[in-house]
């Protein structure tokens, strides 16, 4: 009998150790403490730098998580992919498309702060980008969207030849998407990505956005990273609002209605704890 006990007793020492490892991890994510942090474009920026404007559906996310703290990097007319021209610029902060109006700029903003004691350490980043990506896709943006059906199609990333890219190299959107993720994990292992797929547009097109949506949801799949289907999922159709602005105020960018369904919808699917209800 003697035998046991000691096997036994090991273990009841063991297992309060390993639970304890885990805690911190659990215990990050619980809304309340959690620091959210925002990347993205026009229809994120709306809801301003601190998502204290409730035009914007970050205004409305935060209002109903109630995290510790909430802070959007988004610029209006910033794209996932890059240009030939683009270069790592942290002071260009702009409200157009440019060649560094992209989110890896927004990403090094956010890295900066952190550096210098500026924004906690995110526990959540929510990158929500590609519809300027899918409306440009033939302009300035021009050929972001080309071969994608046969890079969705493959599994296979190579990290370090994706790292070692030049920035100017990254014009395609896959690519520019698996390099910025690649990064911000490298940068940040212990924060949550989640990508937030476009939503649908009257001036990107039907065909562009579900493109652009498919591609960044291949990539989070394949980086295993937590992907969310606005265009699929959200109230903003193309269709509906190509005969009346519905959710939009003139096609693409939300109306406060569809900002408030969005951020509770958003934050439901995120911390379903919050039920989707402001507190």
């Amino acid at each position: 009998m003697k035998r046991h006990i000691l096997p036994i007793i090991l273990s009841l020492f063991l297992l309060p150790l390993h639970l304890f490892a885990q805690a911190p991890e659990k215990l990050e994510l619980l809304p309340q403490m959690s620091h959210v942090v925002v990347l993205g474009d026009s229809n994120t920026w709306l809801g301003g730098d601190e998502c204290d404007d409730e035009k914007g559906w970050t205004f409305h996310f935060k209002q109903t998580v109630r995290p510790a703290s909430c802070r959007s990097y988004a610029r209006s007319g910033a794209t996932w992919s890059h240009t030939e021209k683009t270069c790592a610029d942290t002071e260009e902060e702009v409200e157009v498309i440019t060649d560094n109006n992209v989110i890896y700029n927004q990403y090094l903003r956010l890295r900066r702060d952190v550096l210098q004691g500026k924004q906690p350490r995110p526990t959540l980043l929510l990158i929500a980008a590609g519809t300027n990506d899918a409306w440009f896709s033939q302009k300035q943006r021009k050929g972001c969207l080309d071969n994608l059906k046969k890079a969705n199609d493959n599994a296979k990333v190579n990290a370090d030849s994706l790292l070692a890219l030049d920035l100017s190299e990254l014009t395609g959107l896959r690519e520019a998407v698996l390099f910025n993720c690649l990064t911000i994990r490298r940068d940040f292992p212990q924060t949550r990505i989640v990508l937030l797929t476009p939503l649908q547009s009257v001036h990107a097109g039907l065909r562009p956005i579900t493109l652009a949506g498919d591609c960044i949801e291949a990539c989070a799949r394949q980086l295993d990273i937590e992907c969310f289907r606005q265009d699929k999922e959200c109230c903003v159709k193309n269709l509906t609002e190509q005969k009346t602005k519905t959710y939009t105020t003139d096609g693409t960018h939300l109306n406060p209605t569809a900002a408030r369904l969005i951020g509770q919808q958003l934050a439901k699917a995120l911390f379903p704890e919050t039920n989707g209800f402001t507190h």
